[in-house]
Formats: C-alpha cells, sequence, structure tokens
C-alpha cells in the first residue's frame, strides 16, 4: 500500500500544487522507481496515449526552456509535472486489487480532510480553509476542491461497501461540495448522479432517485434565492473571465506552438490580452498544457483522453470518473493540482495492458543517471521553492537565481543599487516583467541615459497594456 501512502500524501500536502511538494513527491518516487526497476531488473510501461502524454510532460517542459518567456520560471515546470509521470510508472508495478484500494482509500482521505476544515469554521483557523467565504479545503481553491470532492463521492457511489456506510460519507462530501459554492461542480454531480441511477435495476432505481428530488425540491425555493448557487448566469464575470483566457491563449498558442514555458502565460498576458485582468492560469487545462509545454503534449492528452473515455473495456465508474475530470478541467486550473492528475491517471491506468522492458546492464546505469539527475533537480528547485513560499525571498533567489518571482518580491522593497541589479537579472531571461522593466527605466532615467529609459518605458508599456 505504499502507492496508497504516496496519494494521500499528494492530497493532504495542498494536494501538491506548490513547487516544494511536487519535488518533495517527485523525490520518493523517483527512490521507489528505481528501486523497484533495479531490483526487478524490469520497467513496466502502459499501452495508452494519455498516460503516455503524463509521462513524457517532464521532457516537455524542459525542451519549453529555450523558447519560453520566463527561461528561470520555465525550469521548475520539470519539478511540477515529475510527480504525475513517476506515478504513472510506479504503479505499473502494482497489481490491479492494489491500485484499486489505493483508489478506494481517496474517499476516506477527503472525508478527514473536509471534517477538519469544516470544524475549522468555529475556530480561528477558518482562513486556512475558507478563502472569500468559501469552503476550499486543504487545497485553499474551492472549485478544484470540489472537483476533489466529487471524484470521491462517484467512487462511493460505485464502490461495493455498505451501502449505508456510502450513502453517509456520499452526503457529508456532498455537503462539502455545497459549502465550497462551485456551480459548475453541482451541476457536474447531478449528472453524475443520474448516470450513476440509470446504471441500477428495479425498484431500487425509483427510490433512489426520490429521496434526492425531494431534497432538492424542498432546498431549492430557500436556498437558490439569494445564494451564491442561485446567482447563476451567463454574464457573471467569472464566466467572461474565462472567455478573454482563452480567446487571449488562443493567440498565444498560435505564437509560440513549442510553449511559453511554465509560468509563461502569467508574464505574457500583458502583452495581448483583451481586457483588463490578471490570471496565473488559463482556467482550461488543455489549453493550458499548450501554454506551458506546446502544440504536441496538447494534442497528445486530448487524442488520449478521448481514447481512454470512449474506448469499449472500461467499467462505468472510470468513464464517469474520467469524464467528470476532463470536462471540469476544460473549465478551470486542476491539474494545477497534481495530485488530481494522479488520481486520473490511476483511474485510467486501471483499464490500460502494459508491457514489459528489460533492464539490464547499460539500461541501469542510464537509469541511475536519469534518476540522479532528477533528484538533483528536485532537490535544488524545491529547496528555492520551499523558501520562497515561507516568503524567504532573499535564500529562495540565492539557491536558484532563476527564480523571478522571488526577485520581484525584492524589487519592492530593495535599494536602487540593488534594484537595478535585480531588474537586470530578471530582464536577462525575461522580456515582458513589467516591474523589472519599470526598474530598469527608473535606473537609467537617473543617470541620464534618456534613449535607453524611452526603451524600457516602452516595454514595460507593451508588456502591460492595463498596468
Amino acid at each position: 500500500m505504499r502507492i496508497a501512502f504516496i496519494l494521500a500524501a499528494a492530497i493532504l500536502l495542498y494536494g501538491t500544487y506548490y513547487e516544494a511538494v511536487a519535488a518533495l513527491i517527485g523525490c520518493v518516487l523517483l527512490v521507489l522507481l528505481l528501486h523497484r526497476t533495479v531490483t526487478e531488473k524490469k520497467l513496466i510501461l502502459p499501452k495508452s496515449l494519455f498516460l503516455w502524454a503524463v509521462i513524457l510532460l517532464p521532457v516537455f517542459a524542459l525542451i519549453s526552456v529555450p523558447f519560453s518567456i520566463d527561461k528561470g520560471m520555465a525550469g521548475l515546470g520539470f519539478v511540477k509535472m515529475l510527480p504525475a509521470a513517476l506515478f504513472c510508472l510506479v504503479i505499473s508495478f502494482e497489481e490491479k486489487e492494489t491500485k484499486e484500494k489505493c483508489l478506494q482509500s481517496v474517499p476516506l482521505v477527503a472525508v478527514v480532510i473536509t471534517a477538519v476544515g469544516l470544524l475549522s469554521k468555529f475556530t480561528p483557523y477558518r482562513e486556512m480553509f475558507y478563502i472569500q467565504d468559501r469552503f476550499s479545503g486543504n487545497f485553499q481553491y474551492a472549485n478544484s476542491y470540489a472537483l476533489f470532492l466529487l471524484v470521491s463521492v462517484v467512487i462511493l457511489l460505485y464502490s461495493k461497501k455498505d451501502p449505508w456506510t456510502r450513502a453517509a460519507l456520499s452526503l457529508f462530501l456532498l455537503y462539502g461540495i455545497w459549502e465550497t459554492g462551485s456551480r459548475s461542480i453541482g451541476l457536474l454531480a447531478l449528472a453524475a448522479f443520474a448516470v450513476w441511477c440509470m446504471s441500477l435495476t428495479g425498484r431500487k432505481k425509483y427510490f433512489v432517485l426520490a429521496v434526492p428530488a425531494g431534497v432538492f425540491a424542498l432546498a431549492a425555493a430557500g436556498v437558490f434565492m439569494g445564494s451564491r448557487w442561485g446567482d447563476f448566469n451567463l454574464l457573471s464575470s467569472s464566466f467572461v473571465s474565462r472567455l478573454f483566457y482563452n480567446y487571449d491563449g488562443i493567440k498565444m498558442v498560435l505564437s509560440y506552438p513549442l510553449g511559453l514555458g511554465y509560468k509563461g502565460f502569467l508574464f505574457y498576458q500583458g502583452a495581448v490580452q483583451t481586457a483588463n485582468y490578471s490570471s496565473t492560469y488559463a482556467h482550461n487545462e488543455l489549453l493550458q498544457a499548450a501554454l506551458d509545454f506546446g502544440w504536441i503534449p496538447a494534442i497528445l492528452l486530448l487524442a488520449g483522453g478521448c481514447i481512454a473515455l470512449f474506448k469499449k473495456r472500461i467499467s462505468a465508474r472510470n468513464r464517469c470518473l474520467i469524464a467528470v475530470i476532463f470536462i471540469h478541467s476544460l473549465f478551470d486550473w486542476d491539474m494545477q493540482f497534481t495530485a488530481l492528475l494522479m488520481i486520473l491517471t490511476l483511474v485510467i491506468e486501471l483499464d490500460t495492458d502494459k508491457k514489459e522492458v528489460s533492464v539490464t546492464g547499460a539500461g541501469k546505469g542510464a537509469a541511475a543517471a536519469a534518476g540522479s539527475f532528477a533528484i538533483a533537480a528536485c532537490l535544488w528547485l524545491g529547496t528555492a521553492a520551499y523558501f520562497e513560499y515561507i516568503g524567504n525571498y532573499e535564500t529562495a533567489a540565492k539557491v536558484y537565481p532563476g527564480l523571478t518571482t522571488s526577485q520581484m518580491q525584492m524589487i519592492n522593497s530593495a535599494a536602487d543599487s540593488e534594484r537595478f541589479e535585480l531588474a537586470k537579472s530578471i530582464c536577462s531571461r525575461n522580456d515582458y516583467c513589467v516591474i523589472a522593466l519599470q526598474a530598469m527605466a527608473e535606473n537609467v532615467l537617473n543617470e541620464g541615459k534618456f534613449a535607453e529609459a524611452e526603451r524600457y518605458a516602452f516595454m514595460a508599456m507593451k508588456a502591460g497594456r492595463y498596468t
């Protein structure tokens, strides 16, 4: 059950959103994969286009670096994508029964996190789980945490456990979804429930349908009026913003077929945006994959996902899980929580054939070399990301001088001479960081270099139309 513990850790540690956590999980998986590969003298590879796309994501992250908007931040994409890629390879060694137990443990983790989070509402720790008055769990983002809860509910619905236990846990997690206020997940939950009901037979179907229908009818009048759930319209700011993200994102992808690099969208959006917004992600994971790593991985993920969803030899539960995750990921940034991508790979892997490849002699040496490189990268970049997470930006930038986000924080409080050096460092690898460009313009202006100051000022205005 080692993979169950690793998956639980990935979920508990903020859903593996932060690069520092991804580095930690990546190191654990690397050691486990190397141990099994060397001791068993083989590597088991999945026969799935989607899983291969996930396995190759760290490679595409490295390929994107020379073409990226920020060549320092782009390197972090390798660490961020590594846990999901390694998880695909590690679980291939496990028996199907072990992987099924691992998947069945997901709802239990969800129940524990949700229970602690809901109780925090009455404690001083409320802000750890409630962001902008919406229950966000340990993910600290309501929509993606709601998807995690819905995935757990679907697993419970199709489980063979005691029906009363399943019902109680499902209702508790559904209340967690209600607390998140995620309307898209609410609609997906109704659709998933309807699909599950259609799989039932006899009178049981009508009894199961009658209970939630009655509850829904009673709650509709009192709750939907005046609540966030009732405030649903196509002109809402969140929906319109997503249209802009996608429209501008597509323009970027057409200009950068090999990707903007990890976090490139954050820096480049100001130069092409058609409205005043600031967003780290495009709220569409297929588009985000194309933005970060290029057309090829995005196409592989789309084609592989469709094949996995519509293949004949797949269980009703797994098809439902794949559909729910895929649909919601087209409207949000769920896969930035790497734990969700790990769950998706586990679901797809359950219905996937595999191929064994012998690893002996030179193969062992190559595996050890690649593993050593990956572990070193995780330790280096993960350490820098950790110091940035705790707010120690100076140490983070010393550990990894390419960490633009830390240097940006330092610019705000640095003396003039230090601001210039920081800005110069950022501009050497990023032409679209407005803060750095403005600092460069101020510095050269003070030195009387008016033409150069004008050039940097123009670049800053070009990089941030609404800044």
